[in-house]
């Protein structure tokens, strides 16, 4: 039922650009004692993140849900620093470095407190990251040799399993949803935006020919996102599985652009227009660019995007105009009722006759 709802929630949310923006709620989620906040992901009513303490300028691996108050630290009493990168509102993951070895960086998972830590480097890695997880299984990347491979764990360092193509060079994993996972692969001199189906055979190239270098970030399990360099400039990119299938989303107002999150058939990034970042949303296509940019920030960045029955959210960052720091931020919008889905379904059906006539 939940599954089902999402998408026409997401519609309907998206009816008008103007009505879009005007509801949005933008929390700041930065905590009291914080020098600086990162809002990474978000799932399940979670936000997953990073903040460097005010007082030591070390980093930890953060937790929120809706808050500032609500932030914890899942920094383990055997780290020097740690960072989360991911959340599927049951574990987290990221990477920390320990206080017996503070150069290394260690793939690390958690399920909601600091005493949860599980230390997921594979044996003989010189470093490794977790990137994303969701029921039980996380992906990310390892060093072996100077080079990086793409991987999956299911919860332990033991389940390490390489997804690194014979093609590539370097190969990266950065987000996953049933069974499919995305990322990159170096392939001679550059960087092609890939998707695996959990096997390093079933790895696909969707580097669009346009393009010098092609990174994905996210996939919802039917479309990815990440940014694709054209004639020198980052464009906010949308695939569905295949090179061919390549959109650049960057609106004609922007200079530059780069999605981070996908779910639902949206898609979170930035823009850069004069000069300055703005958290973006779209629904597939360039011209249908929503500015999620508070003002009340000198920038900002949209990182997640996730709906259950009662809101959208989005996590991310602004930078804030006193401190010139970043602050973790947590856009949040309800969820239409059905009878505004209705209404919605007979405004188009009316636009469709209009059409027709």
């Amino acid at each position: 039922m939940e599954g089902t709802m999402r998408p026409l929630a997401l519609i309907a949310l998206m009816a008008t650009a103007t009505q879009v923006h005007a509801v949005w709620t933008v929390t700041n989620l930065h905590p009291s004692g914080a020098l600086t906040s990162i809002a990474w992901s978000t799932r399940g009513g979670l936000q997953a993140g990073v903040i460097r303490e005010n007082n030591t300028g070390l980093s930890r691996a953060s937790l929120w849900s809706g808050t500032a108050a609500s932030w914890v630290s899942l920094n383990p009493g055997v780290a020097f620093v740690s960072g989360a990168t991911a959340t599927d509102g049951f574990q987290q993951v990221g990477e920390i470095r320990p206080i017996s070895n503070p150069a290394q960086d260690r793939a690390s998972l958690w399920s909601g407190t600091a005493a949860s830590y599980v230390d997921l480097h594979p044996t003989g890695a010189a470093h490794s990251y977790a990137r994303a997880v969701e029921n039980g299984v996380q992906g990310g990347y390892s060093e072996f040799g100077g080079l990086l491979q793409a991987g999956l764990w299911t919860g332990t360092a033991a389940s390490w399993q390489s997804l690194h193509p014979g093609a590539a060079i370097e190969s990266q994993i950065h987000g996953l949803s049933g069974n499919q996972q995305v990322g990159e692969a170096r392939i001679g001199g550059d960087y092609h935006a890939s998707i695996w189906n959990g096997t390093a055979a079933s790895w696909v190239d969707m580097h669009p020919g346009a393009a010098t270098e092609s990174f994905g970030w996210f996939t919802d399990g039917s479309q990815q996102v990440g940014k694709a360099v054209v004639n020198g400039i980052s464009r906010a990119s949308l695939w569905t599985g295949t090179a061919a299938s390549w959109v650049d989303l960057t609106p004609g107002a922007a200079t530059e652009g780069e999605a981070f999150g996908v779910y639902g058939g949206f898609q979170v990034g930035y823009v850069t227009i004069g000069g300055q970042e703005r958290a973006s949303l779209w629904n597939g296509t360039a011209g249908s660019w929503v500015d999620l940019h508070d003002p009340n920030f000198l920038s900002t960045r949209a990182y997640s995007i996730w709906s259950d029955a009662n809101f959208t959210y989005i996590a991310g960052y602004g930078v804030d105009p006193n401190s010139s720091m970043t602050h973790a931020l947590l856009w949040t919008q309800p969820v239409p009722e059905p009878a505004t889905l209705a209404a919605v379904g007979v405004g188009l059906a009316a636009m469709i006759r209009r059409r027709r006539q």
